[in-house]
């Protein structure tokens, strides 16, 4: 796992870094809502997710974007009703355009996407990890001196088995971000 991040470090955000001309940096909060599997929504329901964005102009207004975001939630086992706990990692490596308005950029980003689960509980600890999309879509605005506020919506699915079932950790999200254009 290592290795393979250092791959993607060396191979492509080094050389999207010194041809970029512009670009942004972000922290967010957002609401996540797991809608892909009912029995993620009756155990965990949705929550709030922390991340963070950097996106990097390379051509006109085309960027690389790297995204990186957490969720954990608490709930009970369906039939012993005892505490589980669960943590999602995600990291997103995809491309945006963005259409630059003044004074409201819109943009829109597809990305893969890289999931780290954890569930913990009276039964054990599972981990797994899958592969899937990530959409997103926004609009920032510029405040002072670099500094926006973005508003945006992401759409993303994951399918894994991280045990003897299968489960689809994407949903839905909507959040808030600030952020420097540089």
């Amino acid at each position: 796992m290592k290795k393979a991040i250092r791959f993607v470090f060396a191979v492509v955000i080094l050389p999207s870094v010194s041809i970029a001309n512009t670009g942004t940096i972000e922290a967010n909060l957002s609401y996540f809502y797991p809608m892909f599997e009912e029995a993620f929504q009756d155990i965990y329901g949705g929550g709030l997710s922390y991340g963070g964005d950097l996106t990097l102009n390379v051509w006109k207004n085309v960027g690389i974007w790297f995204g990186a975001s957490s969720f954990s939630g608490k709930g009970e086992l369906t039939f012993t009703r005892e505490e589980t706990q669960i943590s999602l990692v995600s990291l997103v490596l995809g491309g945006n355009y963005t259409f630059f308005t003044s004074p409201v950029n819109f943009y829109a980003g597809l990305g893969a996407r890289f999931v780290l689960y954890k569930e913990s509980n009276v039964l054990g600890e599972v981990n797994d990890s899958g592969f899937g999309i990530e959409a997103k879509v926004g609009l920032y605005k510029k405040l002072l001196a670099g500094l926006f506020v973005d508003l945006f919506v992401g759409l993303s699915t994951c399918r894994m088995q991280p045990a003897d079932f299968k489960i689809n950790v994407g949903g839905f999200k909507s959040g808030i971000g600030i952020g420097y254009e540089f």
